[in-house]
């Protein structure tokens, strides 16, 4: 018996995919990543009512209740905020000297780490973290003890010593506050200064985009159109062909450089005229809040109106310095990215200080030009003899200068720390039990990071405000015996006589009027 077998050939060819393990993995990691952003996205979309709530509303009431607050506590926050200030200080000091190993009069860490387990319960992994320092690393620490104690020192002596200067800044603390009773849009006003800013980003944006993107031919077209389109080609003609002679690279980074230290300058440029705007709105409430004559519906935008029809040059020329520092800080950093690779420890250290000596050139340049900008809303001066006014005040003042500046900023960090993180936790706490959005804490966080932006921006009024009566005050003092102050602040000044009934201050006689000089 045989068998038969029946055989087809088929021809063709068969494809399957080829993937690699790390390939396999690499895909579902970046599907979990994009199915992760669009979950996030879908949550602030859903609530994204309760974030703008939670991230501006809830912070300006916040910021103002906060306000109130200082007029009638303004004196018992201050105390409480320079005390937890000495209470941190003198906190970081201790850890210090335990990180030191150090051993003076037989106080050593072991023995401090005792005495505080005795009232406080500690556990073995915490003390062995407050007590380990790695080898080598201990004469940071011993330095950073003696600073600290240094630090301590001086600021708990200030505290003592400058009780008149307290009394003053906290009068003035309390008299900025009712500026916000009278114009309570002024916490506000920074709206239009952040759109602003807002639009100059986006601009920045674009422009690196499109430096980003240029195709190299495009440059020796422009180069070639530019004698073409001007009547003076002779004279840049040299600087055309040595552009020409320019890699891509070289183009794209000199444009660039150019775009950023536009950015920078416009971005400062907004901030001035808003910081002189509310100044000028604040100095015309403290000289003329008793004179019916001088009184405005909108005192922030006839402020601004002065501003951009009067000073304009002075706001571009303060902008342009501290716009140019912040280049050279930018720059500073370019060029360490670029040649510190594989250096020696000591060219790190030398940028690293150039770096702070940059930073604190800033500091101080900007400290100085926003209260030259405070000058120039008051008197009308242009921004160099501002900036004479600023030293000469600075000088005659030193140290109520440095109490307001300490007291403003802990104000500030007070607020930042403790309004964003309230409304944050409110805003989770909402939207987890009265809603039904999964992942609250999407938009809470969103909520924070708003609202710590809107808390700045609220707090950067308050500055400019305390600021602006503290030099309106000190002029006041000097030049009129305190006539156009309140009776708080007439005490705190140490001034008995009564003033008199508003109107504009006088001299007398031909001299030139000093107080404020820009009227509507």
């Amino acid at each position: 018996q045989t068998c038969q077998v029946k055989a087809t050939h088929l021809s063709g060819v068969a494809y399957s995919e080829y993937t690699s393990e790390d390939n396999a993995n690499s895909m579902v990691i970046l599907a979990e990543t994009v199915d992760g952003f669009y979950s996030v996205a879908s949550t602030l979309a859903d609530a994204y009512g309760y974030i703008i709530v939670g991230g501006i509303v809830l912070p300006v009431m916040a910021a103002f209740l906060f306000m109130l607050c200082l007029r009638f506590f303004a004196r018992l926050i201050v105390y409480l905020l320079l005390l937890l200030l000495v209470v941190f200080m003198l906190a970081i000091t201790v850890l210090c000297y335990i990180k030191s190993g150090m051993d003076i009069g037989g106080v050593t860490a072991s023995s401090l780490l005792d005495k505080a387990s005795q009232n406080i319960t500690l556990t073995n992994p915490t003390l062995e973290s407050l007590t380990s320092v790695e080898e080598g690393n201990q004469w940071i620490w011993t330095l950073a003890f003696v600073v600290m104690l240094l630090l301590t020192f001086l600021t708990l002596l200030a505290v003592i010593t400058a009780r008149k200067k307290i009394k003053i800044c906290i009068a003035i603390v309390a008299e900025s506050t009712k500026v916000f009773v009278s114009m309570p849009s002024l916490m506000i006003s920074p709206t239009w200064a952040v759109l602003a800013q807002a639009l100059v980003s986006v601009w920045a944006i674009a422009g690196v985009a499109l430096l980003l993107t240029t195709k190299p031919e495009t440059y020796v077209g422009a180069l070639d159109a530019i004698p073409e389109a001007g009547s003076g080609h002779y004279v840049i003609a040299d600087g055309l062909e040595r552009m020409r002679q320019l890699q891509k690279d070289e183009v794209t980074t000199g444009l660039a450089a150019f775009h950023l230290f536009g950015y920078l300058w416009l971005t400062q440029f907004v901030g001035a005229v808003a910081w002189t705007a509310m100044s000028g709105a604040v100095c015309h409430w403290y000289f003329f809040r008793n004179d019916p004559r001088e009184a405005t519906r909108v005192p922030i935008l006839r402020s601004l109106y002065r501003v951009l029809r009067y000073h304009i040059g002075s706001m571009a020329f303060g902008s342009l310095i501290i716009a140019f520092i912040q280049f050279c800080q930018c720059v500073l950093a370019y060029v360490e990215r670029h040649t510190s690779r594989g250096n020696s420890f000591a060219l790190k250290l030398a940028f690293k200080c150039c770096q702070l000596c940059l930073y604190c050139l800033e500091k101080t340049i900007k400290f100085i030009t926003y209260y030259g900008f405070v000058f120039v809303a008051l008197r009308g001066d242009n921004f160099c003899s501002a900036c004479y006014m600023t030293f000469k005040f600075i000088v005659s003042n030193p140290v109520q200068v440095s109490m307001n500046s300490l007291v403003t900023r802990l104000l500030t960090l007070s607020t930042i720390f403790t309004i964003p993180v309230g409304c944050a936790i409110g805003t989770y706490v909402y939207i987890d039990r009265q809603t039904s959005i999964v992942d609250a804490i999407y938009p809470a966080a969103a909520a924070f990071l708003l609202g710590a932006f809107v808390t700045q921006a609220c707090m950067g009024v308050f500055e400019c405000v305390v600021t602006t009566v503290f030099v309106c005050c000190f002029r006041d003092a000097s030049l009129y015996n305190g006539k156009y102050m309140s009776a708080a602040m007439r005490k705190a000044f140490g001034i008995d006589a009564t003033p008199d009934a508003g109107g504009e201050p006088q001299e007398g006689g031909d001299a030139p009027q000093e107080g404020y000089t820009q009227k509507v």
